[in-house]
C-alpha cells in the first residue's frame, strides 16, 4: 500500500481532523513531508494524489496529530 505524509502549506494549521480533511477535499495546497518520497518538500493537493496513493496522512495541530485518509 502506497502512503504519503503531508502537512498544510503557507503556514496554515488545523485544530481538528475534520478541518484538515475539509481543506484537503477542497483541493487546497499541502506540502509533502515524506523523506522517502522524491518529491519531499514540494507542494501538492488532493487531485494530484488520487490514483497515485492509497492512503494520505495529514499532519495537523502543530504536527502533533495525524489524520489518515483512504483515497
Amino acid at each position: 500500500m502506497e502512503t504519503i505524509q503531508i502537512a498544510p502549506a503557507y503556514g496554515r494549521d488545523y485544530t481538528s481532523k475534520q478541518k484538515a480533511v475539509i481543506d484537503f477535499d477542497a483541493d487546497k495546497d499541502f506540502v509533502i513531508m515524506d523523506i522517502e518520497n522524491k518529491y519531499n518538500g514540494k507542494f501538492c493537493n488532493k487531485s494530484q494524489l488520487v490514483g497515485k496513493y492509497e492512503e494520505v496522512r495529514i499532519r495537523y495541530n502543530n504536527n502533533r496529530r495525524i489524520a489518515t485518509i483512504k483515497l
